[in-house]
């Protein structure tokens, strides 16, 4: 099953299948420093909308809505143990290395457990909810768009289908 596009749970499927993949890009990118202060708690902020932003789903099993919640939780608290390492010594590159790629797969676990369960994610999201966690990536990609190239061009892609979507 696939998604309408400029739905809410279209929207919701852009941050899994795009910012999210593109915001560890860019991190993969900056391992050998990890983000200053600045970018570091702009990042946190647009990860901890997209936590919210899953709070916000109905819990019609009971599973769905605390496993995503859970697993972007997760992944929120990964990337703050990343940008937590300081130095750039071999071991603190290594440490920041290992969270990524366990952030890396604890994306892939949301991307499966989003995959599994669209028509939830279709039906029971708001679409302006969604277009706030962007604006989130946003603020995030203003602060450093040469540190955060590869998110800026996933928040880009979104904001100009929406826009076209809009002026339909």
């Amino acid at each position: 099953m696939s998604l309408k596009k400029n739905t809410a749970g279209w929207a919701f499927d852009r941050i899994r299948q795009d910012a999210l993949v593109q915001l560890l890009n860019d991190i993969q990118n900056s391992e050998s420093a990890g983000y200053d202060e600045e970018i570091c708690v702009k990042v946190r902020s647009a990860l901890g909308g997209v936590v919210n932003l899953a709070t916000t789903i109905p819990d019609r099993d009971g599973i769905f809505k605390t496993a995503v919640w859970k697993l972007l939780q997760e992944f929120e608290e990964l990337y703050i143990k990343w940008n937590k390492v300081n130095g750039s010594s071999g071991n603190n590159i290594k440490a920041r290395e290992g969270l990524r790629k366990k952030m890396r797969k604890k994306r892939h676990q949301i991307a499966h457990k989003v995959r599994k369960n669209f028509f939830i994610l279709g039906n029971d999201l708001d679409l302006q909810s969604v277009d706030a966690v962007y604006q989130l990536f946003y603020e995030a990609t203003k602060a450093a768009p040469e540190i955060l190239s590869n998110l800026s061009k996933a928040v880009e892609r979104y904001m100009s289908k929406r826009a076209a979507a809009v002026s339909r």
